[in-house]
């Protein structure tokens, strides 16, 4: 084992895996907030139709027609369900060169860091 990997990795090397760690978690929140926007949009749609029903139920047909016409099933994105802009999203970030998740040295960097500062002599 060389001196510098007895001693660990810089404070610098640190603070950047710790950077990175955040931007990942950010990214996390981000896709997590999509999805949500995915769920919540379904749902508008289906009380939308709901009361689309509803309104013709109560005699109001044209107005009913008026709203199932201009509203219901609207795409959010020109072309795009809301479940395609999720699926680009992680695409488009996540997985940016290859078919796969392109994280995995740096997961590993932050398992490896914490346990090197633990085993290397000198460290406080």
């Amino acid at each position: 084992m060389t001196d510098s990997a007895e001693q660990g990795p810089d404070p610098a090397t640190i603070d950047a895996l710790g950077k990175i760690s955040e931007a990942l978690e950010k990214a996390e929140r981000a896709r997590g907030h999509l999805y949500s926007f995915h769920q919540l949009s379904g749902s508008a749609d289906r009380y939308l139709q709901d009361g689309v029903a509803m309104l013709r139920a109560a005699g109001h047909d044209e107005l009913a027609e008026e709203i199932d016409a201009g509203l219901v099933g609207r795409n959010v994105l020109p072309g795009k369900w809301t479940y395609q802009i999720v699926e680009r999203w992680r695409w488009a970030a996540v997985m940016p060169r290859t078919n796969q998740w392109p994280y995995q040295p740096i997961l590993t960097a932050l398992v490896l860091v914490p346990t090197m500062l633990i085993v290397a002599p000198g460290r406080s």
